[in-house]
């Protein structure tokens, strides 16, 4: 006799099956919720100039240690400004107010409409194999393409 048969004849089955169900809905929804509030937390995070600067400084080192006969790679990059932010406003009869929003504490703030990171100054690379006019050049270029700067703000110097 199948398991599903079996089950047919115990009084209640049904109602032990919709209970099932309904555990395994309940289940499913409190881990699809997690997600929801693990994102709501990130997306309040507050930008890090130094965390973007080192950030950026890693991405960097590990580039441009890929390139054949660099190694021992030490990247450290400057920052021109803050970051900005733009707000949303509202104009009234030639003047303007910021658009706030209350959230769920009761704290007002404004509505971010954009956030801009700042512009990188400069970028200085030290590394063996920085030395040989090819390969400084070769890296000039990579972190020049990479970061939109021009090339007189990338130095490469080698290591002694």
């Amino acid at each position: 006799m199948s398991f599903f048969a079996r089950l047919k004849e115990i009084k209640g089955a049904r109602l032990l099956i919709i209970l099932l169900a309904l555990g395994i809905l309940l289940i499913g929804l409190g881990f699809f919720g997690q997600g929801k509030n693990e994102g709501s937390r990130e997306s309040t995070e507050t930008f890090s100039g130094s965390r973007y600067e080192k950030e950026i400084e890693e991405r960097v080192a590990d580039i441009v240690s890929e390139i054949g006969g660099i190694s021992d790679v030490s990247v450290m990059v400057t920052l021109d400004s803050t970051v900005s932010y733009t707000y949303a406003e509202n104009d009234k009869g030639g003047s303007s107010e910021y658009v706030t929003v209350r959230d769920k504490d009761g704290n007002e703030r404004g509505v971010l409409i954009s956030e801009k990171t700042p512009d990188i100054r400069g970028v200085a690379i030290v590394c063996s194999g920085g030395e040989s006019p090819e390969k400084r050049l070769e890296i000039i270029k990579l972190v020049s393409t990479l970061l939109r700067l021009p090339e007189n703000r990338v130095y490469v110097g080698g290591r002694s």
